[in-house]
């Protein structure tokens, strides 16, 4: 019996049914447990892709809003629900398993934030989820508790709250499973040890950049093991059922066997369909059939790709050049001149009627950013983006917000004191993407600057400062790209005249 449990924090993206549905497929789950669904309405539409097949049932509690909301999944043979008791803080699944004589309830809990809600919630629990024939249960979820001080990170342990919680756990007869022994439990210890190694000194915005580093070196090594661990598997299953159909050629197989046959054959079909999404995600398509087998395709686009952005040659001084050097050479000088000033003085643009801020939105603009709003702006950014420089994804940002927060909001501290970045911060990559289908000059390219992820949290923080005062000194009829007007405002006046 595999148990997974998820808070989601919203199950209607797409990207977000598609990881759960890895996780089921890759852990080989039989019953899921999923907090925060945030969906008010919940049908079989919105869970059919969480799962690597349609024989699959399901138990929810709506969301209040877009807050909550439980989902309970299991694969029907070998689940099979009699009832259900539900809460808006907790969903049980009452039913048989597989292989177990009386009855199995697998009890997912969303708990409230108030300590007195916790405790009349738990109290509720224990109540109601005790069904005569019970010989086994499963209690999994959010808790918002921890048992000891070493589970608590960067907060404060509480111990009436603990006390609370493990008197909850004795008078219910439950025992804690240790959650271990998976690979992205050993990815967060990987993580977190590399991230506490770093005994250097320095600017606190190069000790972060340094950090980041230490850390990538550290996913690196891990994703290389586990890459390999991965292929060892595929090779030995794959072995194991290519030497089960030999033998069905010879003689009939036995029930173990056969059921070995479909297990393997099953778990081939996961793994390639888990590569498969790798490639997807590189090629950048948007495929509309779900677990479209078609790998030759995504290759295809990838080699594409390469073979479209693949600089040939260029025109130089009206001549065709092929060798790299002069194409380095050229590329130097078109883009050193690109960020060259020609002029060392410009005029000054005053006119005494623009709009000026008032001294209150000066004082707003210039006040030190606070934790809220630098945790607002990676927040705000998207998970998915391209990483820069420094590889990092604002998602893996996200993911361990509670370890990088302290060394994050030192950064912007030093970034606020000194108005510039410490050498290697700011790097940047130049891309060329191709505007026409035959390049023959660098005019012909369009250059796209990758930048880091510490470069875009202090412009998305700033970005957030100018939204609250711009709308005052823009004027009226600039109806777009100013938070509170609507770029259709022209044309409803136009016909409204």
């Amino acid at each position: 019996m595999n148990v997974l449990s998820l808070n989601v924090r919203g199950i209607g993206e797409t990207h977000k049914t598609e990881w759960v549905r890895r996780l089921k497929v890759e852990h080989c789950i039989n019953f899921c447990g999923i907090q925060e669904s945030q969906i008010s309405f919940i049908s079989r539409v919105n869970l059919v892709g969480c799962w690597d097949s349609h024989d699959f049932d399901w138990d929810a509690v709506d969301a209040v809003g877009r807050s909550g909301g439980i989902i309970n999944l299991w694969e029907k043979i070998y689940f099979d629900r009699t009832d259900t008791i539900k809460s808006r803080f907790f969903l049980a699944s009452i039913g048989n398993w597989r292989g177990k004589i009386g009855e199995t309830i697998f009890v997912n809990v969303y708990a409230p934030q108030s300590i007195a809600e916790k405790k009349k919630h738990y109290g509720t629990i224990s109540k109601t989820s005790k069904p005569p024939d019970l010989e086994c249960g499963c209690f999994f979820g959010d808790f918002n508790y921890v048992r000891y001080p070493e589970e608590r990170l960067n907060s404060i342990f509480c111990p009436y709250t603990a006390d609370a919680f493990n008197n909850f756990i004795l008078e219910a007869g439950l025992l804690e499973h240790n959650m271990g022994g998976r690979k992205y439990t050993h990815m967060w210890d990987d993580v977190c040890q590399a991230w506490n190694s770093f005994t250097g000194s320095g600017l606190l915005d190069e000790t972060l950049a340094a950090k980041l580093r230490i850390i990538k070196n550290a996913i690196k090594n891990w994703r290389r093991k586990e890459y390999e661990k991965e292929m060892k598997m595929f090779d030995e299953l794959k072995r194991r059922v290519l030497e089960l159909d030999s033998n069905a050629e010879s003689r009939n197989l036995s029930e173990a066997e056969i059921s070995e046959w479909r297990e393997g054959k099953k778990k081939l079909i996961e793994m390639e369909d888990i590569r498969r999404l790798d490639l997807k995600q590189k090629s950048k398509v948007k495929w509309t059939v779900e677990g479209d087998e078609n790998s030759k395709f995504f290759h295809g686009v990838i080699k594409n790709k390469k073979r479209r952005n693949r600089i040939h040659g260029l025109i130089i001084n009206g001549v065709w050049e092929t060798e790299v050097k002069p194409i380095q050479k050229e590329v130097w000088r078109f883009f050193k001149s690109k960020f060259e000033e020609p002029f060392i003085f410009r005029p000054k643009f005053v006119n005494p009627k623009f709009k000026r801020l008032s001294l209150e939105d000066c004082i707003e603009l210039e006040k030190p950013f606070s934790p809220e709003e630098i945790k607002a702006a990676i927040y705000g950014c998207g998970s998915e983006k391209a990483p820069g420089p420094d590889g990092f994804t604002f998602k893996f940002l996200k993911t361990f917000w509670p370890l990088m927060a302290k060394d994050i909001m030192l950064f912007v501290k030093h970034f606020e004191t000194n108005s510039w970045f410490g050498k290697g911060c700011n790097s940047s990559f130049i891309s060329l993407a191709p505007k026409i289908k035959d390049l023959l000059t660098l005019n012909d390219f369009r250059p796209i600057s990758l930048i880091g992820s510490l470069y875009k949290i202090i412009a998305k923080a700033l970005s957030f400062l100018l939204k609250k005062v711009i709308g005052s000194i823009i004027g009226e009829t600039q109806t777009a790209f100013v938070e509170g007007r609507n770029i259709l405002d022209g044309p409803i006046i136009i016909n409204e005249v």
